[in-house]
């Protein structure tokens, strides 16, 4: 009896929206000699957030109502620097070193209850670096190999927080050919 008639007149209203945030990124290409680029970049903070907000009818009729965010993903501020040198130039052949520094903003790090780690466990600040080679055959083929350092900016957990974290290090290769589609466009197929 009385359970049917709580399930009929129980309601469900859900109403989702979606925002949309832009989190852009700048950069810049220099070459103040011959066989030399430096490239500057900036890349905004991102994230992707999730409001949730509960609300219910008390037993005496009052309204209770709650709001929670969650936030996932979520990247600082990051600023680059990088050079490359072509310490072989030929009619044919081009050989570069790389080399790149990345300083990024973990201080301002948001866990996924978009809060701060606590007093004495906040994240620091990194610098990351990258070296690597660059080989260009004829102007289409360019074949590179890099190797990544990234220190950890979470400080060591002994506290009831535990961010699970540790310093990486990556190696990587990429391969690309460039077609020459007219005079003034081109199409580049890669792989990494």
């Amino acid at each position: 009896g009385n359970s049917n008639m709580i399930a009929e007149t129980l309601l469900l209203d859900t109403n989702i929206k979606v925002a949309t945030g832009i989190a852009p990124n700048f950069g810049a290409m220099l070459t103040p000699m011959d066989d030399l680029n430096v490239s500057v970049t900036v890349h905004a903070p991102q994230k992707m957030e999730i409001k949730t907000g509960f609300s219910t009818f008390l037993p005496n009729g009052d309204l209770q109502r709650a709001d929670r965010t969650a936030t996932l993903a979520w990247e600082p501020w990051k600023f680059g620097l990088g050079a490359q040198y072509d310490f072989v130039h030929t009619a044919q052949h081009r050989l570069g070193a790389i080399v790149s520094a990345t300083y990024a903003l973990w201080s301002d790090y948001l866990n996924r209850q978009t809060q701060r780690p606590q007093q004495g466990y906040g994240w620091s600040d990194t610098f990351g670096f990258t070296l690597g080679l660059r080989h260009v055959y004829a102007e289409r083929l360019t074949v590179g190999v890099d190797a990544t350092y990234q220190p950890s900016p979470v400080p060591s957990q002994t506290g009831r927080s535990n961010y699970v974290d540790n310093d990486r290090y990556a190696f990587d290769g990429s391969v690309n050919y460039k077609i020459k589609i007219s005079e003034t466009m081109s199409l580049r197929l890669g792989a990494q």
